[in-house]
């Protein structure tokens, strides 16, 4: 059966016209006919049977963010380079790297400077200030004195919160108050963060728990002498902070 010419193609087999294009295919050199909504982008192969050979023809490339020799179909580099892509990847992964970098690589990168960075929340001194905290009061709320879902009586403790944390009554941005114990108490969610009597709320918490006898006074002026004491963030500082934990850790 001899191949239809591109007129004969284009001939209606209906009422409607044909309003396609022909292509010629890659692999076969047939025409063959593809309607409108088909032909962007133009079609390279007029069959399944001349696609598969045609994904047999690859070429050897260079993953521009590993070194990593691969291959892909010698259509996918042709397309590459009508599209205006410069670097090739191995990988999804390779790609997203190389185009969303992270850390040192980003080009916004400023040195460090973000909130988890600035104030150590992922360095292993302020884990082990948590920890301390923990241990010295307990795993205890120290203003309700809640534990394990027991709870007392406290200006506004109606949330039975079994888990506790860490606070500062300085903030950590201070430095001598950032790994201090004495800057430190074990609370529920309810009175650090929570109810209108936490932590974080209540301009007077630091007086009522010394009202409560919590704390003492004494407490209360030797962190004033603590906070204003000049520290640097070094080696040394950590090394003291350290010393100072090892009871409690």
């Amino acid at each position: 059966m001899k191949p239809l010419t591109d007129k004969r193609l284009l001939e209606s087999l209906g009422h409607r016209p044909r309003s396609g294009k022909v292509f010629k295919c890659s692999i076969c050199g047939e025409s063959f006919y593809r309607k409108p909504s088909h032909c962007v982008p133009p079609p390279a192969y007029c069959s399944v049977k001349c696609y598969g050979i045609g994904q047999q023809n690859r070429v050897s490339l260079i993953c521009y963010y590993c070194g990593k020799e691969y291959s892909r179909p010698a259509s996918h580099a042709k397309w590459n380079k009508i599209r205006g892509r410069k670097h090739n990847f191995c990988s999804v992964s390779c790609g997203a790297t190389f185009w969303t970098p992270k850390g040192e690589n980003h080009p916004n990168w400023s040195g460090g400077i973000s909130r988890e960075y600035q104030y150590g929340y992922h360095s292993a001194e302020y884990k082990n200030w948590h920890n301390g905290v923990f241990e010295r009061d307990d795993y205890t709320c120290q203003a309700c004195l809640e534990r394990a879902g027991y709870r007392y009586e406290y200006p506004e403790c109606s949330v039975n919160a079994n888990q506790i944390h860490a606070h500062h009554f300085y903030s950590r941005r201070i430095v001598p108050m950032r790994y201090s114990l004495d800057n430190a108490i074990a609370l529920c969610a309810t009175h650090h963060t929570l109810g209108s009597y936490s932590a974080h709320l209540d301009p007077d918490f630091k007086d009522i728990i010394i009202e409560r006898g919590v704390r003492t006074q004494e407490w209360h002026d030797d962190l004033i002498k603590q906070k204003q004491q000049i520290t640097k963030n070094n080696a040394a500082f950590k090394l003291e902070c350290h010393q100072k934990l090892l009871p409690w850790l």
